[in-house]
Order: structure tokens, then sequence, then C-alpha cells
């Protein structure tokens, strides 16, 4: 069982306080998706609207892409000149605050904003196509580790 050290709170913290512009622009993009989706507002034909139904769900998706790769590569954890090895926070306790900070303003603010825009409309749920989407995902997933594997490529193992 992981357990979170104090030393993954104070880089948690930090990178909540640094990042503050990437968690508000998601929360501002949520409640234009609940304006848009929850409400009557995307219903009406105008120009704003079906630019809005667009932008939206496109930035949604784009900007995991941005934001993650600057938050994990921040601090590199393999370099040797790393600002970690001169401080006594442990490169597990680094790695699991970022872990952490991305599940919590990626997915958080996603699951909250499809929650929201559920019970706006009174249950008319997109989940099927969710779950559908997260077991597609997930059974590509296992299948290029298994083709990796089976073709035994050197690029695809862990210590790479």
């Amino acid at each position: 069982m992981v357990t979170l050290r104090p030393p993954t709170l104070t880089v948690l913290k930090k990178d909540l306080g640094r990042y503050a512009w990437a968690w508000i622009s998601l929360l501002i993009m949520a409640l234009l998706h609940i304006l848009v989706f929850g409400t009557g507002f995307g219903m009406t034909e105008g120009a704003l609207s079906s630019t809005l139904a667009f932008l939206v769900p496109l930035l949604f998706t784009v900007f995991p892409f941005v934001l993650i790769p600057l938050v994990v590569q921040e601090e590199t954890l393999s370099d040797p000149d790393a600002y970690w090895l001169t401080r006594p926070i442990p490169r597990l306790a680094i790695l699991g605050a970022k872990i952490l900070f991305c599940i919590i303003v990626v997915v958080g603010i996603g699951v909250i904003r499809e929650s929201v825009t559920l019970v706006l409309n009174g249950g008319a749920s997109r989940l099927p196509h969710a779950l559908a989407a997260v077991a597609a995902g997930a059974g590509l997933a296992a299948a290029g580790t298994a083709m990796q594997s089976i073709l035994r490529n050197p690029l695809g193992s862990p210590f790479t």
C-alpha cells in the first residue's frame, strides 16, 4: 500500500501553486462544457454555440498532452545533475507527487465536469460511449504491450 509522505505532499502543493493557470484553465473549460452540453445553450442555433461545441472538447483532449509533460519534465528524474539529487526528497516521492497532480487535475476535473453535465441532462448519459472508449483504449494498450514483448523490442522494456 502506498502512503502519502510529507515530501510528496510538499511537491504536490508546490505543483498546484505553480500550475494554477492549468487547473484554473481546465475549470473554465469545464464550465464552458457544462454550459454547452448540460444546458439549453448548446441546443440553440448560433455561431457561438457551435464554435464552443467544437472547441471545448478539442481543448479538453489536447490540454493533458501539453500539461502532463510540462509537469513531469519540470524536474527530470533520470538526469544525473537533476535538482532532486541536491535536496532530501526521494525520487519516488517526486514521481508520486507528479502522478497525483496529473490525476487530480486532469482526471478529477473531467469526472466532475461529466458528472455535472449528466445531472443537468436529467440522466441522459454518454457513459456507455465513455466506457466503450476506455475498454478500447485498454485493449489497444494490452495488444501493444504484448506485441512489444513478443517482438522483443528493447525500446519497449521498462529499463529504457
